[in-house]
């Protein structure tokens, strides 16, 4: 029966990644060097908000979805991960809506990524090392590589490099990604040593000096309440919440990893916590020498293009930093930080892209072609090839197009994603009592007489709906500027991915059908591993 409906006998792929590789893929898909642009977004979006304790809101609904991707990544070890346990679950057309949904959104986000490196990478870069050396020529080469055309060409050249390591066996892919995130880790400990060691009086004496701008007189011309807010914490929380999105993703190629119940606990929950107190210290050291009101100052300033704003690159802690220490090794290293989150991401994120497009194809979904593997390398090198060229399309539509506003919301698909997957980890120790029975002690523990895995669905269920009703706020998330087409096109966009999915299931579901293969047989086992 089984050889009928799946492709062979067996995947090909092999478990060679250790639980340390899956925590640093985790880990490189939520992106530490990430906070020094997040401090940015969330000043200017939230004014008023305390990032420290938004971190502390985040742990929460952090933790609770990772253990009910961990119990099902143990129950159900095999690549593809939530396609995998809802289509068994619920039905192979849900499944296939949920994984396409993260699918669809992960690769528009390594295009942004590949499109961050030149704008906030680079140009801050450049335009700091122009500020300690008093060289005009240096905020114009900011300026030039942060803009298209050479923006473009950056990102092409970055996507094109770090999707490379993927035609390799998977260990090579993530000895890149232990190399980037042990610069990434390098360049934070540094970024963050540097405000650390420049108190407040020292930061606004440099600023004063180097910026052409004044520290005191910024705050005031922003003319923004200072201190802390209540509401604007805990709506700024959900902003913190959606950094932490990644924490889960080693899911996705689990059947790829050893010894998985103990190798994914260390990664999912692993990287909550240890992701959590990297930005708690890097949102303290940000604090403790630019100050929180000056910050949300100078990024209202950026933010609205207000003429008091006179510096070459947006304010963000990568470009910041230059007023804590004035050392080219200094920007330098924090400039390399944010690049290398930035390419970690690119090659984490094709890889598990990948993984799922193998998936969707092993189980008949996608044209068999997917799944065909290289014999030295064990790579499925068309399914590589096929994320290489999305990666560069959506990089385009980054750079060139109004495209990605309409993706403002699209993060809501990871939380209708997560929440579906929460739905049936509550129904999955009555829905598959054959697969739960024979899983390990672990998922078949019970509170109660009720399986715990079907309490950390619910309340999975319960955090998920409530991100992606608060996702949905104007005070969370404005929505985009523009024609009203722009904008129904943005609230449009969710439920469009999610039909087009639904449309591309169906289409495979009656073409399999009329090569005479039911593809339901397939969906009420395991794939093989």
């Amino acid at each position: 029966m089984a050889r009928k409906v799946f492709l062979r006998d067996a995947t090909g792929l092999t478990r060679s990644l250790s639980g340390a590789d899956a925590l640093i893929g985790n880990l490189c898909t939520m992106g530490i060097g990430f906070s020094f642009l997040y401090v940015f977004f969330s000043e200017l979006l939230y004014p008023g908000v305390n990032l420290p304790f938004t971190v502390v809101f985040a742990l929460v609904p952090g933790v609770i979805l990772s253990l009910v991707y961990y119990y099902f990544t143990v129950a159900m070890p095999r690549t593809g991960g939530d396609f995998v346990w809802t289509s068994r679950v619920i039905h192979p057309a849900i499944g296939f809506l949920v994984s396409f949904y993260v699918t669809f959104t992960g690769l528009t986000i390594l295009g942004t990524v590949a499109g961050w490196v030149p704008v906030y990478g680079l140009g801050p870069m450049f335009a700091a090392l122009g500020i300690i050396n008093a060289n005009p020529s240096m905020s114009s080469l900011a300026t030039y590589v942060s803009s298209p055309p050479m923006s473009f060409v950056i990102a092409v050249v970055l996507v094109s490099i770090f999707i490379l390591p993927l035609f390799f066996a998977p260990k090579t892919a993530f000895r890149v990604l232990w190399i980037l995130f042990g610069l990434t880790v390098l360049g934070t400990i540094v970024t963050v040593g540097a405000f650390f060691s420049a108190p407040a009086a020292v930061f606004a004496s440099n600023f004063n000096r180097l910026s052409g701008m004044n520290y005191v007189k910024t705050i005031s011309t922003a003319g923004l309440a200072p201190g802390f807010t209540v509401q604007m914490t805990l709506t700024g929380s959900i902003f913190t919440i959606l950094d932490f999105i990644g924490f889960n993703f080693s899911a996705y190629y689990a059947g790829e990893v050893k010894k998985g119940e103990k190798a994914q606990f260390l990664a999912m929950l692993g990287s909550v916590f240890i992701f959590a107190l990297f930005l708690l210290i890097v949102f303290y050291s940000a604090y403790y020498s630019a100050g929180p009101d000056f910050l949300n100052a100078l990024s209202y300033l950026s933010g609205s293009s207000s003429s008091a704003y006179t510096l070459a690159a947006p304010p963000e802690l990568n470009f910041l930093v230059v007023f804590a220490n004035p050392s080219p090794i200094v920007v330098v290293l924090s400039g390399l930080a944010f690049i290398a989150t930035c390419v970690a991401l690119i090659t984490v994120q094709s890889f598990w892209v990948v993984r799922n497009f193998f998936s969707w194809s092993f189980d008949r979904i996608l044209p068999t072609w997917f799944v065909k593997m290289d014999s030295r390398s064990n790579s499925p090198y068309l399914s590589v090839l096929a994320v290489w060229i999305l990666g560069i399309i959506f990089a385009y539509l980054f750079v060139y197009t109004v495209f990605f506003q309409f993706l403002v919301f699209s993060v809501i698909n990871y939380f209708v994603a997560f929440g579906i997957t929460a739905l049936a980890a509550v129904w999955f120790p009555y829905r598959r009592r054959d697969i739960f029975d024979v899983s390990p002690s672990i998922v078949r523990k019970k509170v109660g007489g009720i399986p715990v895995i079907s309490i950390l669905g619910g309340a999975g269920f319960i955090v998920s709906a409530f991100l992606a009703y608060s996702t949905l706020q104007p005070v969370v998330t404005p929505p985009p500027v523009g024609p009203p087409l722009v904008q129904v096109l943005a609230y449009a966009f969710v439920p469009l991915t999610g039909i087009f999915a639904l449309i591309i299931y169906s289409v495979a579901y009656y073409y399999r059908k009329h090569e005479g293969l039911d593809m339901s047989i397939a969906f009420r086992e395991l794939p093989p591993e």
